[in-house]
């Protein structure tokens, strides 16, 4: 069963100042907000699955919440390896994360739930940590990435808020499933594999 870590919110960093007024902090505190918040409920959404229901797929064509926790977790360290190379590097162009060139994605059966969604919730507060220090020097730094164009720390983080909605939504309507009858969760479980998004 994975343990809880209790977080405190990154915007209260005592370590980093903020500084007053620019629409780019408002923009920055706000993403901190908001990435913590669905960060959050994805982890309570999941943490609250035993590791058998974390396995199943009772929804034909749908991932199993393990794989969205890998997902989370792949998608968290690639967004963080994007905007280290922007803030740390002041880079021009950013390199590829080694995940990005995998097709078909990875499998994620014998990882565990816990073991992922506490990698998944290390990266996020990294995340966050980012973005304070975009609110606190009021630079976006900008670079090309190779498949999305320009990207800048801020719209890697609009990016991934995005995401969050998308796996919020998913993971509801599969712990919504996995509250039917064993019975047809099996049926279900025969159904067609599951699709993976982006």
């Amino acid at each position: 069963m994975a343990v809880r870590s209790s977080r405190r919110a990154p915007w209260h960093n005592e370590g980093v100042r903020i500084r007053d007024g620019g629409g780019m902090r408002t923009r920055a505190m706000w993403l901190i907000k908001a990435l913590a918040e669905s960060g959050h409920e994805q982890e309570e959404l999941l943490l609250d699955a035993s590791e058998a229901d974390a396995q199943r797929h009772p929804l034909p064509g749908e991932w199993s919440l393990v794989e969205i926790a890998g997902h989370l977790r792949d998608r968290e360290s690639i967004t963080a390896y994007h905007m280290e190379q922007l803030l740390l590097e002041t880079a021009t162009s950013l390199r590829l994360h080694d995940l990005e060139w995998l097709d078909p994605a990875p499998e994620y059966g014998d990882a565990g739930l816990g073991h992922l969604l506490r990698a998944y919730a290390a990266q996020r507060r990294w995340v966050c940590h980012m973005l304070v220090a975009v609110a606190s020097c009021d630079r976006d730094p900008s670079a090309h990435h190779p498949f999305m164009g320009t990207v800048s720390v801020l719209r890697l983080a609009d990016a991934l808020h995005d995401h969050d909605l998308e796996h919020l939504w998913q993971a509801r309507r599969l712990r919504a499933a996995l509250a039917v009858s064993p019975a047809r969760a099996a049926g279900a479980d025969a159904g067609a594999p599951p699709h993976r998004s982006a």
